[in-house]
């Protein structure tokens, strides 16, 4: 699935839910491992989006992440909004 909208996309589903269906330039790192290592993965200075499937999971990470200081927004909706456009 194809987006220019968005742009460093971090799908934090877990792998075989990505596997099936994913925007392209997105890339998938699993909540489980991304919510305790996106300190070390990730400059500080790039702006970023977090997409989960309904946009719950990465709105919690993403006000996270944002206390740490990152620049980083959750796509409203997840996946599940972004296959009804």
């Amino acid at each position: 699935m194809k987006t220019k909208k968005y742009k460093n996309i971090i799908d934090i589903r877990e792998k075989e839910d990505y596997d099936r269906i994913h925007l392209d330039n997105s890339i998938n790192y699993p909540y489980s491992y991304f919510s305790q290592h996106y300190q070390t993965l990730l400059n500080k200075n790039t702006n970023y989006y977090l997409l989960c499937y309904e946009g719950n999971l990465s709105k919690q990470l993403a006000k996270e992440m944002r206390k740490n200081n990152f620049k980083v927004k959750s796509i409203a909706g997840g996946i599940k909004k972004l296959l009804i456009q």
